[in-house]
């Protein structure tokens, strides 16, 4: 079977996927007492203990949680765009 290589984007998420992939997209909230940078990348660790075949994210949105005038948690709102598994009985 031959596969032909695309490019799929949503806004900001480049991913090269193969023609006969799919493709699925969680949205997830990282969070972080450092940055928002360590918040998305949390949120993508803690998804890879669960999640296989992760090609791309896409930052959303980044808040803050503000105590006494500070920022004590960065939070990211990250979409994570992953190649699902197929059985391969069912592709032949």
């Amino acid at each position: 079977m031959r596969y032909e290589r695309l490019k799929w984007t949503e806004p900001d998420l480049i991913v090269e996927v193969y023609a006969m992939a799919v493709v699925k997209i969680i949205e997830v909230i990282g969070s972080s007492p450092i940055s928002w940078e360590a918040a998305a990348a949390n949120a993508i660790k803690t998804a890879a203990e669960t999640v296989r075949n992760i090609k791309g994210v896409h930052v959303k949105r980044c808040t803050a949680k503000v105590e006494k005038d500070k920022i004590v948690e960065y939070r990211a709102v990250v979409k994570i765009a992953f190649i699902v598994e197929r059985n391969q009985e069912l592709t032949q």
